[in-house]
């Protein structure tokens, strides 16, 4: 496993950015997680075992999860300690048609750039943790990677 933590143009410096390659049972799996105060958002890419001939093509399946730091619902948490969110309770939940349908084919289109991921997961934790409507975020364009940190800054 491969882990990377960046910093990214367009995406607040309060954020923690992680990205995650693995590789189990000969299959790739890219984890890209952008953590906050209120949760986080994390995509995920997994390379689909064919049954076909022919392994040289790739086939992908995406899910995106939010997971939020604060109770929902009046539910107990889902996890105690989720890795998402710096190993604190939370409580999620998650669609992987919203990411099949509509973030996957962004990934394959932006070549796996993990710049425009980011900045495409920014979008979702600020619809979901931020109070902006979906209607009010603009597409990013990809820029370059402006530094590195690895962790988030405490206020």
């Amino acid at each position: 496993m491969r882990q990377k933590y960046l910093q990214v143009e367009g995406v607040p410096r309060k954020r923690n950015l992680r990205y995650t390659l693995t590789f189990f049972c000969g299959m790739w799996r890219h984890s890209y997680v952008v953590e906050g105060a209120n949760g986080a958002m994390e995509f995920t890419v997994s390379q689909l075992m064919l049954s076909s001939s022919d392994k040289s093509e790739r086939k992908w399946s995406a899910g995106l999860e939010a997971h939020h730091a604060y109770p929902q619902e009046g539910k107990p948490p889902d996890h105690a300690f989720c890795q998402a969110i710096s190993f604190r309770p939370c409580w999620h939940d998650g669609t992987s048609l919203y990411a099949q349908e509509r973030l996957l084919p962004q990934w394959i289109e932006c070549g796996e750039d993990p710049v425009y991921v980011f900045q495409m997961l920014e979008r979702e934790y600020q619809a979901r943790f931020d109070s902006v409507g979906i209607g009010a975020i603009a597409p990013v364009t990809p820029v370059s990677v402006v530094g590195q940190t690895t962790e988030e800054k405490k206020p």
